[in-house]
């Protein structure tokens, strides 16, 4: 056995180094979703009298009404029908799952499931098992966590300088806010068309929303902009934050800070002629969800009443900007959004904020196969103000007030050095004794951030020096994700002068110790007029912005939206944002880019809701709007290249052009999938339509992308690292392939449809497979009247040069067997781990004790409040075992088995008996870990008790005394759960139980 010592910061497998596993971690640890203990959410079979049903279902669990909360109540037959509860403990669930004499594995703990019979690959997903013989529930689900939405980090490193040198303010035409009409069609769809989104309902769950902002209508109810909603937080959260609560139909934002549904429903539909502001959709009406608290997140279960509620409100569009990281599809969320899709409406969510987090981390619910998973592009321009420095003539720079700093002045800007010569952070109470103090009186100090609270700075620059304002800059450019071009917001409160923010970039020039002339001290004067910035970043993929594909290889995101440095509508109630009045502020995230996908589709719904040619308009409209999109092309050498798909999906939305052009192309978009098969999913087939009165002539041309490598080339890996270890962020090659079609050219009569044929054809040479992600679009162009090709519609494609089910599992070195009381021990599989259980009777011939706490016992109905545990000694040490996933897996198992002590060597091969699960296992649709150390590794332990039966609802067991070993089986992506050669598995060393 291997012991770390007491400082020891990392584990060793030869040369391969691991994250330290602390003890301070808890049992389970889980892995980014976090399932609420005991919580789970119950699917009623169909039945025309649902609310009958559920008092049915309730009457049967009345032994145990005392011992569980009835969390959420569904009442919608094509969405979804049930409840949510949470038990008080495990043994109450053990209960419940007899109460409704339920099969034991039909209790899903972060989802026990079983195979599909396996036709393709693709197809051969989990289903959740239905519930055997039981004529009430058809479905049990795990309930997960969902984050509170926050905003995103504006990554500035592609404008390094922050020279604003160009602006809109001398053009004739000033842009609407808050986006440009030439990058998103959205004025000339208002103008030109007419169409603003009138008779369309588009809802949000969210955080709230302020309906008393002016640009949102002013009020709530009927008449209103925002005319549906409720409030379904939890009072008890408001109390605990604000000192009270709103009423269940009040979708009011009340929290002292965010804002988050506020400004998505202004990019949605807003409309402020004074601020020159639209939202995509002005005349749609809103309906707002409330279900993220002031400080809490929510849960699976609020969302999905959420969706149920707006749906039976007759939502045509609902926006998610909310998600949990999961590139599963089949988790409770994505399940319900999915048959809404169904339903006819569209929904549409994020893609996700972990842009630098690598490949296959799409958010759930947007893995839904029609869902709608939008991706983020950086805005064309912003509001912002600006500053001039005389000694730097012909530019000019951002700033951002503090949150109680309404105008700055113009004066002399000048600093001061501390002892050390590094220029101060203005904390210092002492600073009248530095060199030029007295320099500063009547002037502007400029100074680092740090050191203290931005007050004290205020104060401090004041009360010793005189300084009349202070300018502070980020020496280590961290930025809080709301502020505008490295500039960061400040939050003050009782500063005695003007505080302000600027770049670093900036301060970095003026510092400069080379220039012929000093740059410092200087004339600085500040504009209080709102200027649209043009951003140079502008159209290309946020930096933040989430890769797909799903781990059952789908294309995701679907489409793109403008997500980065957002303008739009904030609570009146909230203090100054930056530069701009209350009620305004810039935001990123995919968070901003999901509402403009909704807006336009808003839009879209209502062009074509009338036209009867169409239908299921849904379906229709999303692929409509991905046949129109535009591909934002990326500079390489003199190439233009367009981004990959996998990040940008079908391309940024372009609703004129999809309002006005009818070709039509299903599906929208291609997977190739992966090579395991050479033949499966290498030829699609396309339908292209001609909607339109004229006869169309069209030609192929395809543009292939840079491919998305996830993992580090194979000839250039770090050393330590498993060459399967995802690349944080993403890689990016060269590899692309080519396609044949089948109707190279074509003509589309009015109304006519043709099928055409696109066939992959991958790289002959199998050695340059490496798993990375070719894709590219393919785009149908016709002739102008001035003999230039226009593009009609275009299809995005991708596919995996490597066949996912022999990618590796377990990382090296892992699973490996640990201590519950020195979590640095790594016990090899030549080392005994000894386990004193303690407590304990006869056993039988399966090796299991047996004794008078049996928990199949009729008395076990009695519900005791106190469930009795076998006793154990005080200080015996549990066997943990240790884990990581290079690979996602979609069913890990852990079971124990028995070792035989005087095995002879006839029977050495013999398969080990299997004594039972580990309680809670299996384990299904795991995420692969990732390199951040919180995400680094899972760790579970063993107390001794088994489950004979797979399932909470199953009795658990202890074992008796005997040699046993843990061994887990996972299930290789893709693979097929019947095939014994598709499960990696890994067997610890001996634990010898006493």
């Amino acid at each position: 056995m291997d012991s770390g010592g007491p400082h020891s910061s990392s584990i060793k497998f030869g040369n391969h180094r691991h994250h330290q596993v602390s003890a301070e971690d808890h049992y389970p640890r889980n892995y980014k979703r976090q399932a609420i203990p005991n919580t789970y959410l119950l699917e009623y079979v169909d039945n025309t009298n649902l609310p009958k049903h559920h008092l049915r279902v309730m009457s049967l669990l009345a032994p145990i009404t005392q011992a569980m909360k009835v969390r959420q109540v569904y009442n919608n037959s094509k969405i979804f029908s049930g409840m949510s509860v949470q038990f008080n403990s495990e043994h109450h669930v053990r209960t419940f799952s007899k109460l409704l004499d339920l099969h034991p594995h039909s209790i899903i703990d972060l989802s026990s499931t079983s195979p599909l019979p396996t036709t393709k690959r693709k197809k051969s997903r989990l289903n959740r098992r239905a519930v055997a013989n039981n004529p009430w529930v058809k479905a049990i689900y795990p309930i997960y966590q969902v984050p509170r939405p926050e905003w995103i980090a504006f990554d500035s490193d592609s404008n390094a300088n922050n020279v604003m040198s160009s602006t809109f303010a001398s053009s004739p035409v000033l842009p609407q806010r808050p986006f440009d009409d030439h990058s998103s069609q959205i004025q000339s769809v208002h103008e030109k068309l007419g169409i603003t989104g009138k008779d369309v309902t588009v809802c949000l769950l969210d955080s709230g929303v302020d309906y008393h902002h002016p640009a949102l209508g002013g009020g709530f109810g009927p008449g209103y902009k925002v005319k549906y909603g409720a409030n379904i937080v939890d009072p008890s959260e408001d109390d605990k934050v604000i000192g009270h609560h709103l009423g269940p139909d009040d979708p009011m934002d009340p929290c002292p800070a965010n804002g988050h549904g506020t400004h998505v429903a202004g990019i949605i539909a807003g409309m402020d002629e004074k601020m020159r502001f639209s939202g995509v959709a002005p005349n749609a009406s809103l309906g707002m969800w409330r279900i993220f608290g002031c400080e809490s997140g929510a849960s699976e279960d609020t969302v999905i009443q959420g969706l149920t509620l707006a749906q039976q409100a007759g939502c045509n569009i609902i926006n998610l900007s909310l998600g949990v990281q999961s590139a599963w599809s089949e988790d409770a969320m994505a399940v319900v959004a999915e048959r809404l899709t169904q339903q006819g409406v569209i929904v549409v969510t994020v893609a996700g904020n972990q842009g630098s987090g690598g490949a296959f981390l799409q958010n759930t619910p947007g893995t839904g196969k029609h869902v709608v998973s939008v991706a983020s592009l950086d805005n064309t321009f912003y509001p912002s103000k600006l500053l001039d420095i005389d000694s730097i003539p012909d530019e000019s720079f951002v700033y951002e007030l503090s949150s109680t700093t309404n105008t700055f002045p113009d004066g002399i800007l000048m600093t001061l050095f501390n002892l050390s010569g590094i220029p101060t952070d203005a904390c210092d109470n002492n600073l009248r004794s530095l060199h030029g103090s007295e320099t500063i009186k009547g002037n502007i100090l400029l100074a680092q951030r740090g050191g203290c609270t931005f007050d004290e700075k205020a104060n401090n620059a004041h009360q010793q020096l005189g300084a009349v304002a202070i300018l502070i800059y980020d020496a280590n450019n961290l930025s809080d994700g709301v502020g505008t071009m490295d500039t960061f917001p400040l939050q003050t409160y009782n500063n005695t002068i003007p505080v302000a923010s600027i770049p670093r970039s900036l301060a970095q020039r003026l510092y400069q110790k080379n220039s012929s002339l000093p740059l410092l001290p200087s004339r600085i004067s500040f504009f209080p007029e709102l200027v649209d910035e043009m951003m140079e970043s502008a159209l290309e993929v946020s930096s933040f912005s989430s890769v797909g594909p799903s781990y059952e290889l789908d294309l995701k995101p679907n489409i793109a939206g403008i997500g980065g440095q957002i303008y739009s509508t904030l609570p009146l109630h909230l203090k100054n944002s930056g530069v701009f009045e209350k009620g305004w502020g810039i935001r990123s995230g995919t968070s901003m880019a999901a509402p403009h996908v909704a807006g336009a589709m808003a839009l879209l719904l209502e062009a074509f809701r009338q036209n009867q040619q169409i239908k299921d308009h849904g379906f229709y409209l999303v692929e409509h709007m991905q046949n129109h999109a535009k591909i934002p092309m990326k500079i390489s050498g003199n190439m233009n290249i367009p981004d990959h798909p996998l990040l940008q999906g079908a391309g940024l939305v372009q609703p004129f052009d999809a309002i006005t052009n009818p070709i039509h192309i299903t599906p929208s978009q291609i997977s190739f999938n992966d090579t395991a098969s050479t033949s499966d999913y290498k030829t699609c087939t396309l339908e292209i339509s001609n909607y339109g009165f004229e006869p169309v002539t069209l030609t192929v041309e395809h543009l292939p992308s840079r491919s998305v490598d996830p993992y580090m080339p194979k000839s250039n890996h770090t050393a330590g690292l498993n060459h399967f270890t995802l690349l944080e962020p993403i890689g990016r090659g060269n590899k692309k392939v080519s396609l044949t079609f089948s109707h190279p050219s074509l003509t589309l009569d009015p109304g006519q449809t043709i099928a055409v044929q696109v066939q992959v054809k991958l790289p002959p040479d199998q050695s340059v497979y490496d798993y990375q992600m070719y894709g590219g679009y393919i785009q149908w162009k016709s002739a102008s009247e001035k003999n230039q090709t226009v593009v009609q519609a275009s299809v995005p494609y991708f596919g995996v040069l490597g066949a996912l089910h022999d990618l590796p599992i377990f990382d090296d070195g892992f699973p490996y067997l640990s201590s519950s009381q020195n979590l640095s021990a790594v016990y090899t599989g030549a080392d005994v781990f000894t386990f004193a259980l303690g407590g304990v009777s006869s056993k039988n011939e399966t090796n299991l004790v047996e004794d008078n706490k049996n928990e199949d016992k009729e008395d076990e109905l009695k519900l005791s409040s106190k469930v009795q545990q076998p006793q154990q000694n005080a200080s015996t040490e549990k066997p943990i075992v240790i884990c990581r996933l290079l690979t996602a897996t979609r069913e890990i198992q852990a079971e124990i088995i028995q070792k035989q002590q005087h095995q002879d060597q006839k029977n050495a091969d013999a398969s080990p008996m299997v004594v039972g699960t580990i309680p809670n296992f299996p384990v299904v649709y795991w995420e692969g870990n990732r390199r951040k150390s919180e995400e680094y590794y899972r760790q579970f332990e063993w107390d001794g008790q088994v489950q004979t039966t797979p399932g909470l609802g199953a009795p658990k067991q202890r074992v008796g005394a005997g040699t046993f070993a843990i061994r887990m089986r996972a299930l290789r992506l893709l693979g097929n759960h019947d095939n014994p050669k598709d499960w990696e598995t890994w067997t610890s060393g001996p634990i010898v139980v006493k």
